[in-house]
């Protein structure tokens, strides 16, 4: 056998090594294209959707994408974006469980139903204490967001059985609730002598 032949029989031999199975990589792809679609999630402050993963290095299907091995694949804990909640009503977004609903403005019209956050749903607790993260983890809290287009930036949480209006700052308290806990700088809403149950 010449050099030249047993120089190309070892290098037949060292690429076929790996049988170049897209399995031994699972983000793979042949075509030299991002091996995984990024995944869009919902920012529970700011309501708008935001692509995390995607574009890892998998061009050599015998080694671990390193990316991903890395942990650059990590995903925030915030709701998956266009999934089944979305597209609902406000009454059907209320009673579907992981679904929960949002409001904007002043006038707190029902905008949408989102998702939970992945580590939801959780239930219980006092949701007027909420922040925007801690809400999104409630499917039985709603969310309040100020004008914006499409949506303005989260301004309170409240529970999902309760008006959506936040009432006024003023007036008398005639009712035997007690006031909710509101965070510092705020006041408890009220309307037709009770608690609104916002801040």
């Amino acid at each position: 056998m010449t050099y030249a032949r047993f120089v190309g029989l070892a290098l037949l031999v060292a690429a076929t090594g790996c049988d170049d199975d897209d399995d031994q990589c699972q983000f793979y792809d042949r075509g030299g294209a991002p091996g995984i679609a990024a995944i869009e999630y919902r920012d529970p402050v700011s309501g708008t959707c935001q692509a995390f993963g995607g574009g890892y290095d998998c061009a050599d299907p015998c080694q671990p994408c390193p990316d991903y091995a890395t942990g650059a694949a990590a995903q925030p804990d915030w709701a998956q974006c266009y999934q089944q909640c979305e597209g609902l009503d406000e009454n059907t977004c209320k009673g579907t469980p992981s679904c929960r609903a949002i409001y904007k403005g002043n006038n707190t019209v029902f905008h949408e139903c989102w998702g939970v956050a992945q580590s939801g749903p959780v239930q219980g607790g006092n949701c007027v204490a909420f922040d925007a993260y801690e809400c999104s983890r409630h499917d039985d809290c709603i969310a309040i967001h100020a004008d914006g287009s499409p949506i303005g930036s989260f301004s309170s949480c409240a529970p999902e059985t309760s008006d959506p209006n936040p009432g006024s700052c003023v007036g008398a308290i005639t009712c035997t609730t007690a006031a909710p806990a509101c965070p510092s700088g705020t006041l408890a809403g009220r309307a037709n002598g009770c608690w609104t149950g916002y801040c």
